[in-house]
């Protein structure tokens, strides 16, 4: 059984773009890599284009991309109006255990438990 999430990226617009990643969505696994990979907005970019994953890696050519790697029809980012909308029904429209959002070039994440805020994410990488 997997731990889904969501990876999602704030807009200039103030709305939130979101894909769904089906495995390893917890803080030390999804959340370890998009913090310590995809540190750049063209990364994020890159990564919701993809569609839905299976799995998320390091780079965009390790992920699982369910359109890309297994030929299964897109599945496009979701949009919610804004980051608090996707707070608020990103759990259940998606649904998923962890929320993830790259905002003004950080990484936080909503769903761990005892808390009901973004959490901020900040993981140092040694990068032989």
């Amino acid at each position: 059984m997997g731990t889904p999430c969501a990876i999602g990226m704030k807009m200039t617009d103030g709305s939130v773009k979101a894909i769904r990643c089906n495995y390893d969505g917890y803080v030390a696994g999804a959340g370890a890599i998009l913090a310590g990979w995809y540190t750049q907005q063209e990364y994020v970019e890159a990564l919701l284009n993809l569609g839905d994953l299976s799995e998320l890696g390091e780079t965009i050519d390790d992920c699982l991309a369910y359109h890309r790697n297994q030929g299964e029809e897109l599945n496009p980012a979701v949009k919610f109006d804004s980051v608090e909308d996707f707070r608020q029904t990103g759990n259940d429209v998606m649904c998923v255990d962890f929320l993830y959002i790259f905002d003004n070039d950080k990484w936080s994440t909503f769903g761990l438990q005892n808390t009901n805020e973004w959490i901020k994410l900040d993981v140092i990488v040694n990068k032989r």
